[in-house]
């Protein structure tokens, strides 16, 4: 991956205030590299595997109840 066009990308994004969410991250590096270049929002494996329905509103239950301590 060229994470010069990355960085691109995410330089003209925030100068016209789009925000940028990364799909397909797969690992750890990818995740920290697209932290360093701007990136806020992530979606991938690395993030989370697929879940049934069910299981994932049980997740975001929990998450929620997190962030409200």
């Amino acid at each position: 991956m060229s994470w010069i066009l990355v960085q691109g990308i995410m330089n003209i994004a925030s100068k016209m205030g789009i925000e940028v969410i990364a799909e397909g991250v797969e690992n750890k590096e990818q995740y920290n590299t697209l932290k360093e270049i701007g990136v806020e929002k992530f979606q991938g494996y690395y993030i989370s595997k697929p879940k049934e329905m069910d299981k994932l509103l049980i997740d975001i239950k929990k998450h929620n109840s997190i962030l409200c301590l």
